[in-house]
């Protein structure tokens, strides 16, 4: 029979030693993350093991018996509670979430009044307007009246607050007429100014104080002066026409050119005169052969042209609408002139002679007559005018030159319609 076995001291200790493991491995580690279950296995194979102890005798062999022994159980795994944030790191988050908060909130609000106020500003107090025009008046001094226009006049009225309806005038005064203030009188309406005139003691009444001003009013523009009427002007007219009698007006039927320039001298009464110089031309395909007892005479491409000279008097009358009407009458000194190709034939054999250009020149004298109708283009007096003029001029030919002008026997005639500018013009 064996002996009863008394643990020692270091059997104690191994099975004390798996309890302290435990009891370590629950504390939270900050140091070291390995889970508590992890780390008791750990500090378990790395704890060496015991040697088995000496029984002084009391084992028999220590490789042939064993003592068994319960195995420690096996614990749960343990979570590591979640590690507390450092206090002042809480309250910077929480600082921040708060002032987002706070800008957010500001920024909704600030727009949500812009956009859905429904209350209006406070209207202006009207003591303090009244009080600035209360202190723009001051009893002495000057001013000038203000009427709604230039021409019209301000009304001075015997009680203030007065109207065309109830008030009493105490007499007018211009615009821009310079005044005193006498008095002045405040009203839930407006300042009202008692004043009198500058220059003199009467009348004295009360006006609006919007009916004055403390500076003058600017000068009045001064009238344009009435444009003096010219004494002289130039007229120039440019148009056509046809001439006579018969045996021009045959061969030249194609018409007149006519361009002319005349000085007009503006006297009173309405009374006109002038002088100058024009110019006509015409282009004739003459239509008669000329015969003499031993040749025959045949002109082609005839050309006539009539320079005159002349001076007239007449009148001219206008409205204001711009409307112009005025005539001339006169003589005039012509110089005419015409000249053709001509080829001459022998009268018996109808052979040709020869060629030539046959001329003829004189002057005679005569006059015209023309009406104008004209209208005034602007300010400047520039007048545009239809003029109608027609001339006549004593003529007699001699029959010596195979020309129609020469065979003529009465006066030539002849008019003309021309559109004529006058600068300047009355």
């Amino acid at each position: 029979m064996r002996p009863l076995w008394v643990p020692s001291r270091r059997v104690a200790f191994f099975f004390l030693l798996p309890a302290f493991a435990m009891l370590v491995a629950g504390r939270p580690s900050f140091a070291n993350p390995t889970p508590p279950a992890a780390a008791t296995a750990a500090r378990a194979e790395a704890t060496p093991r015991a040697p088995r102890p000496a029984t002084d005798g009391l084992l028999a062999a220590d490789d042939e018996e064993k003592e068994r022994i319960s195995k420690p159980k096996k614990e749960e795994p343990r979570h590591k509670p979640e590690q507390e944030k450092p206090r002042s790191e809480h309250r910077g988050h929480q600082d921040e979430d708060d002032s987002s908060d706070c800008f957010g909130s500001c920024l909704g609000s600030f727009f949500g009044s812009l956009f859905s106020s429904t209350t209006p500003p406070p209207p202006p107090a009207p003591v303090s307007a009244l009080r600035e025009e209360a202190m723009t008046w001051v009893v002495g001094e000057r001013a000038w009246l203000r009427a709604t226009a230039p021409f019209e006049s301000v009304a001075l009225w015997e009680q203030p607050e007065a109207d065309e309806e109830e008030g009493t005038e105490a007499g007018r005064l211009p615009h821009g007429a310079a005044v005193v203030v006498a008095e002045t009188y405040a009203t839930a309406g407006g300042m009202w100014l008692r004043v009198r005139p500058m220059d003199g003691v009467e009348p004295v009444g009360w006006i609006p104080a919007g009916s004055a001003s403390t500076a003058p009013p600017p000068p009045p523009m001064r009238p344009k002066p009435p444009r003096r009427p010219p004494t002289w002007g130039v007229q120039v007219a440019l148009g056509g026409g046809g001439g006579g009698p018969s045996e021009l007006n045959v061969e030249y039927r194609e018409g007149t050119f006519r361009v002319e320039a005349q000085y007009l001298r503006f006297l009173p009464k309405q009374w006109q005169s002038g002088a100058g110089v024009g110019f006509r031309h015409s282009a004739g395909n003459p239509q008669v052969l000329y015969l003499t007892p031993t040749t025959i005479d045949e002109p082609s491409d005839s050309r006539l042209w009539m320079l005159d000279i002349g001076a007239r008097g007449g009148q001219r009358y206008g409205d204001r609408s711009g409307f112009r009407f005025g005539w001339l009458l006169g003589p005039a000194l012509y110089y005419v002139h015409e000249n053709a190709n001509v080829k001459t034939f022998d009268r018996s054999t109808m052979a040709l002679i020869g060629t030539g250009v046959e001329r003829l020149g004189r002057w005679a004298g005569g006059g015209d007559v023309r009406f104008g109708f004209g209208w005034m283009a602007g300010e400047e007096g520039v007048e545009v005018s239809l003029v109608a003029d027609a001339y006549m001029m004593g003529w007699k030919g001699h029959k010596n030159r195979s020309l129609s002008s020469d065979f003529v026997r009465v006066p030539i005639h002849g008019f003309d319609v021309a559109v004529a500018v006058t600068f300047p013009a009355p």
